[in-house]
């Protein structure tokens, strides 16, 4: 049955409303105990025993709201507050008529599964069903962010249109309850789960796996072709964008645009309430938020994504477990809360109380999990099953609001569930992630605005101050690798091999440098052209850069060197043109008007003016027009030589005047040359010939 875009317009407008108005409305955050997530289907938290497991089949579906993060801080916190509203109430008004359960609602991205026990190996029919339903939710999600999604932030002008991902998988995946007694969540492992996540990392397209193709149930009318790419996936597309019952109608339309109006037309109201964190069922489902400061953790396993093909399934469940079990004690013992598993990563939250500052929260837990995972989980792990894990930590303290987002129910529907989540808006909780994933294993990474608040003056020491580079992203911030917490016995720590390093924006910018310096030197030898004298000033360059990668804590040195260095080479190219006839011309003029612009470009980057630059390199590239024949653009450099250059010669300035006819600039610039008399003997003497030749010989 095909999706009723009308429908889910309405619901998703309604939503959107009560959005708007919340953000009148400001509340801060309170903490109670609770199991996380309980919506794995077939299986319930509170019977499920710790440390058992079971393995079931599931068709995954991974949806994500691509360039998320960029669009968040282009518009601000407000309209992606209102755009989160209406991106996960369409989608998730799509899964509920679909029949999918919503597993996990990750910032911009939901997970849901279909199948379970019943879509187990001897089942197919239940098994094509599960697919089939995930391949239509899909594919109706593509349709609703275009029919009901943009349609609505175009209308409110809540910024630039969104794009989004989608991955489809089907396999066995692995079961288990994990955490503590009071805090605890039914997690799902299995590499379909870490696939269907990849799969979504592309922009308004759905991707599947083969087993989800060979599932999938044929249709006479070909309507959907599969189209393969090199990873053994399949794009799936229509071969006509609408057609018979693919229509959305205008009830469901009217539906989600009645949710989406009250959303956008209601105001945003927040509170600010101290010490205390909301469960999802203590906010309303309005456009009321929380808001406050905390300090956010996120730890991260490291190599975890090629663990399903070195374990088999028993050894996986006690890594897990026992990775997660760790993490959640270090967190709760620390004063904080655990507010997410996303698969091996955990996403807690601290805040100020009378137990103290958020942040000293946070670094404790942080070098809670690090001790506890070299010295008490890293010996088990290695004696029992060959295996050290390792993971890196990233905190950031900074204010965030959260809001429930999703759907209530269906209409005519009395069996259908809510599906809510919590929406956490600001970038605490994304630079926490990106901190985490900038370091290797053992280290922690924090923000200046975490160590700013530290209270611990002496212990401030051990952190070293750096500038990282991840992705297009700069992330400055402190470090510290190793940093555990006093036991009382002296164990000796059990730290896992072949950890990743983290390495400096400085150093990754010499090495990018030597890789450009390698880059320039190969494509001058597969030219053949580089004459002998560029490549011994090459090689000086060389022995300079290798002096500036010394200096390892002056990034502003260094790069001021580094264009120092770039502005000296292309000085010296277009010096290797100076009377050298055949190479210049072989090159052609672009190449030397292009090595010119950038001479000047970078020159400027230095201290240098346009004219000083030219003058400095005028006697080459007086040559290189003369042996172009352009001699306008060599009569041009001929008065920069003039006006700045140390010599000059009668016979070029006889051959340019001559074919242009014209000398009025360069008389000028020898009057204003031997005027400022800062030339040698010899030199005047010339500049004194060509004057007298220009003045009374020139057209006489």
């Amino acid at each position: 049955m095909a999706i009723n875009i009308d429908a889910i317009y309405k619901s998703t407008w309604e939503h959107y409303q009560q959005a708007k108005q919340s953000l009148i409305e400001k509340k801060m955050f309170e903490h109670r105990d609770a199991a996380i997530s309980d919506v794995i289907p077939g299986f319930e938290a509170d019977k499920l025993e710790f440390g058992s497991y079971d393995k079931e089949n599931f068709a995954v579906l991974f949806v994500d709201m691509r360039g998320s993060t960029k669009r968040a801080q282009d518009v601000g916190a407000e309209k992606t507050f209102l755009t989160m509203h209406v991106f996960l109430t369409a989608l998730l008004e799509v899964v509920k008529h679909y029949h999918g359960k919503v597993i996990d609602i990750m910032g911009d991205g939901v997970m849901v599964f279909w199948g379970g026990r019943e879509a187990r190996a001897e089942d197919d029919m239940v098994k094509t069903e599960a697919v089939r339903n995930a391949g239509r939710c899909g594919l109706a999600m593509l349709k609703v962010r275009t029919g009901v999604i943009n349609k609505i932030i175009t209308d409110e002008k809540l910024g630039t249109e969104v794009s989004l991902g989608i991955g489809i998988t089907f396999d066995s995946v692995v079961v288990t309850k994990i955490g503590i007694s009071d805090s605890y969540d039914v997690k799902a492992f299995g590499d379909c789960i870490n696939v269907a996540s990849k799969y979504s990392k592309h922009y308004n397209r759905m991707k599947i796996s083969k087993k989800v193709k060979e599932l999938w149930p044929s249709s006479k009318t070909g309507k959907l072709r599969f189209i393969a790419d090199q990873t053994g996936g399949y794009f799936v597309e229509y071969k006509v964008l609408i057609m018979g019952n693919e229509k959305i109608t205008r009830t469901e339309l009217d539906l989600l645009s009645t949710a989406i109006s009250r959303i956008v037309s209601t105001e945003v109201l927040e509170k600010t309430i101290p010490d205390q964190l909301p469960l999802m069922g203590d906010l309303p489902d309005t456009n009321k938020s929380f808001c406050g400061k905390i300090s956010v953790l996120f730890v991260d396993m490291r190599g975890s994504t090629e663990l399903p093909e070195k374990f088999n399934t028993e050894q996986l469940v006690k890594i897990y477990r026992g990775y997660i079990r760790t993490v959640v004690q270090a967190i709760r013992y620390s004063g904080g809360v655990v507010r997410d598993f996303m698969g091996d990563g955990v996403l807690a939250v601290f805040i100020d109380d009378e137990d103290g500052k958020s942040e000293d929260k946070a670094v404790h837990a942080a070098r809670y999990i690090t001790t506890t995972i070299d010295k008490f989980l890293n010996p088990v792990l290695d004696q029992k099953i060959k295996h050290r894990i390792s993971c890196g930590i990233g905190i950031h303290t900074g204010d965030v609001s959260l809001s429930k987002v999703g759907m209530k129910g269906k209409e005519q529907d009395d069996d259908a569930e809510n599906e809510f989540g919590i929406a956490w808006i600001g970038n605490s909780t994304n630079l926490a992630c990106k901190f985490s994933g900038a370091v290797g294993g053992g280290v922690i990474f924090i923000s200046p605005s975490t160590y700013a608040m530290l209270s611990d003056i002496e212990g401030k020491q051990k952190w070293e101050k750096i500038e990282v580079s991840k992705g297009s992203n700069v992330l400055n911030g402190y470090i510290a690798k190793q940093y555990y917490l006093q036991i009382d016995e002296d164990i000796e720590p059990c730290v896992a091999v072949n950890d990743s390093t983290t390495v400096s924006l400085a150093d990754e910018l010499k090495a990018e440098y030597q890789r450009q310096l390698a880059d320039i030197a190969r494509r001058s030898e597969e030219l053949g052209q580089k004459e002998q004298e560029l490549k011994e000033k090459q090689q000086k360059l060389n022995t300079k850069a290798l002096e500036v990668t010394r200096k390892e804590n002056e990034n502003c040195a260094i790069e001021r060197a580094l264009k120092k260095h770039e502005y000296l080479f292309y000085c010296n190219v277009l010096d290797s043109g100076h009377c050298k006839s055949a190479y210049v011309k072989a090159m052609g003029d672009s190449f030397w008007k292009d090595y010119l612009n950038k001479a000047i470009e970078v020159g400027k980057k230095i201290g240098e003016n346009e004219h000083e630059i030219k003058q400095k390199i005028s006697y080459a590239l007086v040559s290189i027009y003369v042996d172009l024949e352009m001699y306008d653009k060599a009569y041009d450099f001929l008065v920069e030589q003039a006006t700045g250059y140390a010599w000059l010669k009668l016979s070029i300035v006889q051959n340019i005047v001559k074919h242009v006819g014209y000398c009025d600039r360069l008389k000028f610039a020898l009057y204003t040359r031997l005027v400022k008399n800062d030339l040698t003997p010899q030199n005047r003497n010339d500049f004194e010939q060509i004057k007298d030749w220009l003045v009374f010989e020139y057209k006489k």
